[in-house]
């Protein structure tokens, strides 16, 4: 097994040139592996319809063949590991596949569970496609942390992992085969099958207050992550930043509260910090208490937690397990004690980080096929009968996996922890890749927090919009761009989502020399969808990426790899084509509002966008359905996402006009536009008022 770190620092040159000078790459997670490549390849907010068991997304039964491989141990296994993670314990019967699947894409066993386009051992699943997007999707049932998988000589390999010691008589583990078209709808309907077999629904878009809310947070990257005013305490900066936001309008609805907030041991490298003492509130941190925190803040919080120190306190009262430079709880009741503390003081999200670190760190762990398991269920169960939900961090696609048993397991952070303005190259491809993974799973992505006023800010507030997840800044006093923030939300704070993650499109997994394109959409039975296109540049060669973003990429991927095997990340970007029914599966005109620009025009086939200028700046593009009066809905073109579901309550066409109902905070001002696609013209745009009700109806008119 090979070893690697990542270590959690603020960014900075001085910070990448640090990191290279370690002997090895230290890291925000514990050792992974999988670098060794085969031979060959709570709120009030109205619930989203549980689609656990639609054929949703273009995935239906038709389209797609599903085959399940039963694997039989009926009298078990015993002394069976090999020492080595990845030289499997026992192997399953090869697999044959189509020699047309010439392409890979697999998430690799570490932590954030970031995408490789190059074989190598993972959980699963395996992606293979063709040039022609033929796909085919592997993984297992159930077990997740129990097996592994490759694609090695044109067979998937796949089995129990190494570090197994035995597994019990009578053990059964089942696999899970899906083909189809497109690199999207496999996947989502490899996870529809999924879903069902498991009994999950989609974690609804607004299930908690993180999600359903704007936010601010202090995790890696933030503004105050270990970092105050001067003079003054976290406590007391952290309300100042809410009085900040409340003279700017900007209306925060939750806290993020990171590891500064507990007690922790010196970690093993300077300045690192170890394991958690105990999860309670420093006293120099919050000098009144958290629960009078959070009594003047007004907001609910999102909670941090980490793995335990050696000698935590806990052990005199729950039962753990020694690993590396850690103690693991394998007692339920540490975690029904920690849940008791969140509905005490106000935490309604309970995050547990550096997952990866203790699944690597605790042979014990590893050594059980259930273990595993048993420790997500230890942390989920207590917090679901406490009514608080979880987000996952650091975590492998294993854990990921194994929330499918854990509807309350409502965020996952899916790319490398945020570092201000640089190498956007290391977070976006893989916060979105990583996100169609989750999304398939039923779990909201999360990209991380961002600052406003770095060089791609406004890109950030976009991504973290479209990814339908929590959105998080984390600017400091006088540095929060309005301008960026506010077009994520209403006035009262809830975020204005699409109704689904935003991925990449199939064609940015062949060859390109085009920006990174993603897309989502906001659906109107009977209307049409309303897909919001976004392109990012991000090319290797751009004379704008600057020496501390190619050594921040070298940082952040795995040892052993390179970001270019992450994503097809172009040397120059030259092609600026959309074809709307290769990309997005769009076929017939649609109008094309420029949100930047102001600009719309029909579009039809194939059209060009806008050339882009600067590295990891964007284009956006809303793609509105032609109703049958020949016109099209523009929306709320002052927001990212402009017919969100929660803002549009409802749309009418009729014979010369649109007739829109509203939601919002009473004494809101809404703008919305449309597009009269028979004169070719843009309307003059019409704002009205949210009244006292909460609604507000609309008429634009030729």
């Amino acid at each position: 097994m090979r070893a690697r770190f990542r270590s959690r620092r603020p960014g900075g040159l001085a910070a990448v040139l640090s990191a290279l000078s370690l002997p090895v790459l230290l890291a925000c997670g514990g050792a992974g592996v999988g670098a060794d490549v085969p031979d060959a390849i709570g709120s009030d907010v109205p619930r989203d319809a549980d689609t656990s068991g639609d054929a949703s997304d273009d995935a239906s039964e038709g389209a797609f063949r599903y085959e399940v491989y039963t694997n039989a141990l009926p009298d078990g296994l015993a002394d069976i590991a090999t020492g080595d993670f990845t030289t499997l314990s026992h192997e399953f019967d090869p697999i044959p596949v189509d020699p047309k699947y010439t392409h890979v894409l697999n998430w690799r066993m570490t932590a954030f569970l970031p995408p490789y386009l190059v074989p190598m051992w993972s959980w699963g699943p395996v992606v293979l496609y063709s040039d022609d997007l033929d796909v085919l999707v592997f993984s297992s049932m159930d077990h997740f942390f129990g097996s592994i998988m490759t694609v090695d000589g044109g067979r998937i390999r796949y089995g129990l992992h190494g570090d197994l010691a035995s597994v019990p008589a009578g053990y059964t583990q089942r696999f899970l085969r899906v083909e189809g078209k497109g690199i999207n709808a496999t996947l989502e309907a490899w996870g529809q099958r999924m879903r069902e077999d498991h009994g999950r629904a989609r974690t609804d878009r607004y299930a908690d207050a993180g999600l359903s809310t704007l936010g601010y947070w202090t995790d890696n990257g933030a503004y105050y992550y270990y970092r105050t005013e001067d003079g003054k305490t976290f406590q007391d900066t952290l309300l100042d930043v809410k009085a900040e936001a409340d003279t700017l309008k900007i209306p925060y609805g939750h806290l993020q509260i990171d590891s500064w907030w507990y007690p922790k041991r010196p970690g093993s490298i300077p300045g690192e910090n170890g394991g958690t003492i105990l999860w309670e509130p420093i006293p120099a941190v919050f000098p009144d208490g958290l629960p009078a925190f959070h009594e003047k803040l007004g907001l609910p919080l999102v909670a941090h937690n980490r793995w335990y120190a050696p000698d935590t306190p806990y052990r005199d009262r729950f039962t753990f397990v020694d690993g590396t430079d850690m103690a693991f709880p394998t007692d339920r009741g540490l975690f029904e004690e920690l849940m008791g503390h969140c509905v005490d003081w106000g935490i309604q999200t309970y995050e547990q980080d550096w997952l990866s670190k203790q699944w690597w760190g605790v042979a014990r762990l590893r050594a059980d096929v259930q273990r595993g398991e048993d420790f997500v269920a230890n942390i989920c169960v207590p917090a679901a009968a406490r009514g608080v939900t979880v987000q996952m961090c650091m975590a492998e696609a294993s854990h990921l996996l194994s929330a499918l048993d854990h509807p309350n397991v409502t965020t996952i952070r899916t790319s490398v922890d945020y570092a201000v303005g640089l190498a956007k190259e290391v977070y976006w491809p893989q916060f979105h890749t990583a996100g169609m993974l989750a999304w398939a799973v039923g779990v909201l992505p999360f990209k991380d927090n961002f600052q406003s006023d770095e060089r791609a800010g406004q890109a950030e507030a976009l991504v973290a919009t479209l990814s339908a997840g929590i959105v998080g800044v984390s600017d400091g006093l006088g540095r929060t761009r309005p301008e960026f923030v506010m077009p994520t939300c209403r006035a009262d704070g809830m975020l204005l989502k699409p109704d689904r993650p935003a991925t990449p499109t199939d064609t940015m997994f062949l060859p390109n020399r085009r920006p990174y394109l993603t897309s989502t959409y906001s659906e109107r039975p009977g209307l049409g969808r309303w897909t919001y296109l976004a392109a990012y540049l991000i090319a290797a060669d751009h004379p704008e990426r600057t020496d501390e973003d190619r050594l921040w990429a070298i940082v952040e991927v795995d040892t052993g790899t390179t970001v270019e095997q992450m994503f097809n990340f172009p040397a120059t970007v030259d092609d600026w084509h959309v074809d709307l029914a290769a990309d997005l599966g769009i076929e017939g005109r649609r109008v094309a509002y420029d949100w930047r620009t102001g600009q719309a025009r029909v579009v039809e086939g194939r059209f060009d966008l806008t050339a882009i200028e600067h590295e990891y700046d964007f284009e956006y593009l809303v793609l509105a359905p032609v109703l049958d009066n020949g016109m099209a809905l523009i929306g709320e073109t002052g927001k990212y996402v402009t017919v969100a579901d929660r803002r549009f309550t409802e749309v009418k066409a009729e014979a010369d006009a649109i007739r829109v109902t509203l939601a919002g905070r009473a004494g809101e001002e809404v703008t919305v536009r449309a597009f009269d696609a028979n004169a070719g013209a843009l309307l003059p745009p019409v704002t009205v008022a949210i009244g006292a009700g909460g609604t507000a109806e609309a008429v634009l008119s030729r």
